[in-house]
């Protein structure tokens, strides 16, 4: 009762120091959200596969972009073959990335990643219509508006082709077979392996790359995302930073003012307090 009484008598001063309170941690709690959410995490491409071989780490640029070594052709098909005769080993599957951007009405679509087929394994990404894709042929993304039976030019990295679109997935870029991806993209950075334990998959690799599971893939993240994240996380670190001094000093200001408030209405310490009787004399 008492507090609830000392409350009605001074509402505005709580409510000044509830709202600087609250504001503080909303914006601590704003910046901290924001930043944990910047945090690297598993690409889609690779949410499907339960272990991943990617190729040795070559560098890095500004300290988190990672950079890797493509493993030749030759090397691709050695590890392939090597990880597909371990026993317990229910398949292996070559990721192969690349340039790809369909032209349509001499307008460039907004997607640029090409992949081979039997990749889209690593997402578990599906067929919505039609048939996987053989050499001369692609299966786009179904968010891009291409039909089954369309003729469209295709800008590759070694100049473009046309290609007959057969079939739309629900996963993000193009699709073509694996025979013409490979002519493509000859170099490899990852292998998706099902069926067999991370000890004896690294035991196969060697130091011929590494392997990672869970939350690990994350360093499978593309580097120009890698790098945007890594510029945007100092910004939300210079931000957090700001927002936490700002935070302190707006709450103690209010409850060091509030404090002053109080002690000024206080009978033995404010100005308004009885007086002592003067001696006479």
């Amino acid at each position: 009762m008492i507090a609830l009484s000392t409350i009605r008598g001074r509402i505005s001063g709580f409510a000044g120091t509830f709202a600087a309170l609250a504001l503080g941690v909303t914006l601590l709690a704003t910046s901290l959200l924001v930043y944990a959410s910047a945090a690297p995490r598993t690409p889609e491409r690779f949410a499907a596969a339960p272990a991943v071989v990617h190729a040795p780490i070559a560098g890095n640029a500004d300290g988190v972009v990672r950079a890797m070594r493509p493993w030749s052709a030759a090397e691709t098909e050695k590890l392939r073959a090597d990880l597909a005769a371990q026993p317990g080993v229910a398949q292996v599957v070559v990721d192969r990335a690349f340039y790809a951007q369909a032209v349509v009405d001499d307008r460039q679509l907004d997607a640029t990643d090409g992949h081979n087929w039997s990749s889209a394994l690593l997402g578990a990404y599906k067929l919505i219509e039609g048939s996987a894709p053989a050499d001369g042929e692609l299966v786009a993304d179904a968010g891009l508006g291409l039909r089954p039976g369309t003729r469209v030019p295709v800008l590759t990295g070694g100049g473009p082709i046309e290609l007959t679109v057969v079939g739309t997935v629900d996963g993000p870029g193009y699709y073509l077979s694996d025979a013409q991806a490979a002519q493509l993209a000859p170099g490899v950075l990852a292998l998706g392996v099902w069926g067999s334990s991370t000890v004896e998959i690294e035991r196969t690799v060697g130091e011929r790359g590494a392997v990672v599971t869970g939350d690990a893939r994350k360093v499978l993240e593309p580097e120009h995302d890698a790098r945007i994240r890594w510029l945007g996380t100092q910004l939300l670190v210079a931000m957090a930073t700001l927002g936490g001094f700002v935070t302190v000093f707006v709450v103690a200001g209010t409850f060091a003012l509030q404090a002053a408030h109080r002690r000024r209405n206080w009978p033995c310490c404010g100005s308004s307090g009885p007086r002592p009787a003067r001696s006479g004399g």
